[in-house]
């Protein structure tokens, strides 16, 4: 995906110099293709974006199509349109994209990371909270029990103690 984006922006690029010469600088045909990169701004922001929640992307691979995308934008629209507001809607829409669906990933992996180096050093609580998350995610006891290494009572306790 990374290698099309600039294609993009060279096409359009070539054709706003095309218009310039054309229609001059503030014409309404430079106006629409501006447009034009925006949908293909969102598009592509878009795509991105359903890759990295189908987990076909990480979270920085997302970070630089959208930082892409917005400099990318940014550099069109100023150098031909130079509409601020547009400008700022893109790099809005980009950053609405990505900072909600990585910060929760990268939370849930840190969660996951601190869990996994509590149970190695022996943490009882690093123990306790995986068993909560797996509890509230429906695995069975005998799942749970395989992978905490606590006891059956172990685990009904904490499980008690959620329902309270």
């Amino acid at each position: 995906m990374y290698p099309l984006l600039p294609l993009q922006v060279f096409k359009l690029r070539y054709k706003m110099e095309q218009i310039k010469k054309k229609y001059g600088e503030g014409s309404s045909e430079i106006k629409e293709t501006i447009m034009e990169a925006k949908k293909i701004s969102e598009t592509i922001s878009k795509e991105g974006s359903q890759l990295f929640n189908n987990a076909e992307i990480d979270g920085d691979d997302l970070h630089r199509i959208l930082l892409a995308v917005a400099n990318l934008f940014e550099y069109l629209n100023t150098k031909y349109g130079d509409d601020e507001k547009l400008n700022e809607e893109v790099r809005n829409m980009t950053k609405t994209l990505y900072d909600p669906a990585v910060e929760q990933r990268g939370i849930k992996k840190g969660i996951e990371q601190g869990i996994e180096k509590g149970i190695e050093k022996g943490d009882i609580r690093a123990r306790e909270e995986m068993v909560k998350e797996m509890l509230l995610d429906g695995e069975s006891i005998v799942k749970i029990k395989k992978y905490s290494k606590l006891s059956e009572e172990e685990i009904t306790e904490i499980k008690n103690k959620i329902k309270q």
